[in-house]
């Protein structure tokens, strides 16, 4: 199992680390919802979405030595 610090966390998980550290009283502006929305507008806008089926994310490094470190880092199963 990873450290802790490589471990995946919610987006609520880590409001609530960044409250914790900066104190209660913060107010967070988080624009991750409209940067997914206005990415799919413009892949949409470009006829770069496929529907009807899920794609494949192919991991690469430059160092193909470091990939064991990049797919525990990202959480990804291993290829074979």
């Amino acid at each position: 199992m990873p450290a802790a610090w490589m471990r995946p966390c919610s987006a609520a998980r880590t409001r609530r680390a960044i409250r914790a550290a900066l104190g209660g009283n913060v107010t967070l502006y988080d624009g991750s919802d409209g940067t997914a929305r206005e990415t799919l507008r413009q892949l949409v806008r470009r006829g770069w979405v496929r529907g009807g089926s899920h794609g494949a994310v192919t991991l690469e490094n430059s160092l193909p030595s470091e990939l064991p470190l990049s797919r525990r880092l990202l959480a990804l199963p291993r290829e074979d």
